[in-house]
């Protein structure tokens, strides 16, 4: 039987097909869902947090937390739609709505699930100039959560919008966090779009793992004051104390970050590096205050996912020049053995776009074609919600150094000049990539892909692209 079905298997892929992922069942849909997400309303970006109960029937419960720019949350409740929700077995779709507080809807039909049932994903793509263009991606709650389910290396794919102190700015977010054992960062950066240079996040930071799977970063802040004033060229800043700073820390002084190159043993000055993380070095009175920049962003929710190689989840907080940065975040774990072939064969697409600030959102949904080996993107299409539509004029696909990292350098579209670059991380056992995409040659996007039936993709894009996919089968346990 085994020769057999090896046969079979081999007869698929020569004809250019897969064999079917294993199958979905009616009850993956059921449970408890954690949502991230982010809508664009009103020209307000607004970042969205949800705990969603799904019952036997369909039914939706639960909690919805939008946290807007001028910092305040609003927190309703969930209660259900026009139409249950329901799980199409065969290609991973959802279908149905709930409604947030009095009277908004949310209408998941589209979304679709990965092969390993605990991440479910799309955006608001209705064709509807009207509607607010939104991303959104669950991830299922599992159990039996232990530290040692965050040991390994994982890729970040992650968007940020930052507002306030005269200037708005958006891009995505690239990043990398090795972590032991015992849930303690080992090392780890982000790189976010428009700043070339990576913010280091500390050796030593723990993360807490709660029983439901969220997720907490024990994140040590330190403060001081200046000892005495500084021009926009000091590079010896003398402070009250040195306490609780290392080398290579962040630190917010105004409207300006440093990063402290040393701490000159046996003083209470720090040498630094001025003007970084997209910041102008200007001068600073005597006194002002000194505080650690947290790399990961303040507040923040994350999830891990029922099979733990994925984490979705964002974070909030004020920069110390009074911008309000909102960030969300996905990972995804590394994992030997993901081949380009895991990518090959035909994906929905979901897209949600945003390069500044709200007012130039928009979202698309569609379909993308990879070649049967996975080396080449073979085309595909999006239509936005203002109805305008465009082709994929495809695009290679390449293979790096790093376990289950992939590339296409060059993704485009017919009748334009613009490409994409597209930088992704593949989870060949839950069926799901992450990724960030550019047409500019800086980050600028957030994918996630799933596959349907045999391969799935979604996705944040321009670009906050989300795109999730996969296609070979896994077992079920």
């Amino acid at each position: 039987m085994t020769r057999l079905v090896q046969f079979i298997s081999l007869a698929f892929a020569a004809l250019g097909f897969a064999m079917p992922a294993a199958a979905l069942e009616a009850s993956d849909l059921e449970g408890q869902w954690y949502g991230s997400g982010m809508i664009a309303s009103a020209g307000e970006p607004i970042l969205w947090d949800l705990i969603l109960l799904i019952d036997a029937d369909g039914v939706p419960s639960g909690t919805s937390n939008r946290y807007r720019q001028d910092g305040t949350w609003e927190v309703e409740d969930i209660s259900p739609g026009a139409e249950s929700l329901v799980l199409n077995i065969g290609t991973g779709k959802v279908r149905g709505s709930f409604v947030v507080g009095a009277g908004t809807p949310v209408d998941l039909t589209g979304f679709q699930m990965n092969s390993g049932a605990d991440l479910i994903s799309g955006a608001n793509a209705t064709e509807d100039a009207a509607a607010a263009p939104s991303i959104l991606t669950f991830v299922k709650r599992g159990s039996d959560y232990q530290d040692a389910n965050l040991e390994g290396t994982w890729w970040l794919y992650g968007f940020y919008e930052d507002f306030g102190a005269g200037s708005e700015s958006a891009g995505s977010i690239l990043g990398t966090l090795s972590v032991d054992s015992d849930a303690i960062i080992q090392s780890g950066s982000l790189t976010y779009a428009g700043q070339p240079t990576p913010v280091e996040i500390p050796a030593g930071t723990s993360l807490e793992l709660s029983g439901n799977g969220a997720i907490r970063v024990d994140f040590q802040t330190a403060e001081t004051n200046l000892s005495e004033a500084i021009d926009d060229t000091t590079t010896a800043v003398g402070v009250d104390s040195t306490s609780g700073f290392t080398v290579g820390d962040y630190v917010g002084v105004g409207e300006e970050f440093m990063k402290i190159d040393a701490i000159p043993v046996g003083s209470t000055s720090f040498t630094v590096v001025r003007g970084q993380l997209g910041t102008a070095a200007t001068g600073h009175a005597d006194a002002a205050s000194v505080s650690r920049a947290d790399p990961l962003g303040g507040d923040l929710y994350w999830r891990l996912a029922g099979g733990k190689t994925l984490m979705i989840g964002n974070s909030i907080g004020w920069e110390t020049d009074g911008r309000n940065r909102h960030r969300l975040f996905q990972w995804v774990k590394s994992e030997p053995g993901a081949l380009p072939v895991d990518l090959a064969g035909d994906w929905s697409i979901a897209q949600f776009e945003d390069v500044s600030d709200a007012s130039d959102a928009s979202a698309a949904k569609g379909e993308l074609a990879i070649d049967e080996t996975g080396s080449a993107v073979t085309g595909g299409s999006l239509v936005f919600n203002d109805a305008t539509s465009v082709t994929v004029s495809g695009g290679g696909i390449g293979t790096t150094a790093t376990a289950s990292v992939f590339e296409i350098p060059n993704l485009g579209y017919e009748g334009t000049a613009d490409e994409s670059r597209v930088d992704l991380a593949l989870s060949p056992d839950e069926g799901v990539f992450f990724g960030v995409s550019s047409t500019t040659g800086d980050l600028s996007g957030l994918l996630v892909g799933v596959p349907e039936p045999a391969a799935r993709l979604l996705g944040v894009g321009s670009l906050f692209v989300i795109a999730a996919l996969r296609r070979r089968s896994r077992p079920r346990g």
